[in-house]
């Protein structure tokens, strides 16, 4: 994580804190949600968020791309396209196809902190 300087304004402490990648996987069985038997399989991703903490609340955007082998959450999105924060995008234009490989989803959240 990259956090700024606290610089004191009228509303309060204002910092940044801005997460450019990170990483995780998981091994999962999943039963008992519609499917016949039990699925075992593996999944992992990449991680992006970033925060503005203004006194005490801090409102923020989180983004993440994961690959799974369970094909109830394999998507049509080809290898290459860009979720919202990804980490591994190259510039529009590039020509690169940094982002997800093919199947990946990606997800957000809008996220708003209180500290008591």
């Amino acid at each position: 994580m990259i956090r700024t300087a606290t610089v004191n304004s009228p509303l309060g402490k204002v910092s940044v804190e801005y997460s450019p990648i990170g990483t995780f996987g998981r091994a999962f069985i999943r039963m008992n949600d519609g499917r016949e038997g039990a699925l075992a399989g593996v999944e992992g991703g990449f991680k992006a968020s970033a925060l503005v903490q203004i006194g005490r609340l801090g409102p923020g955007i989180t983004g993440e791309i994961t690959v799974s082998t369970d094909p109830a959450l394999q998507t049509g999105n080809p290898a290459g396209s860009r979720p919202l924060l990804n980490p591994l995008s190259a510039p529009i234009g590039s020509g690169l196809d940094l982002g997800g490989p093919a199947g990946h989803h990606g997800t957000g959240q809008l996220v708003l902190t209180w500290s008591f």
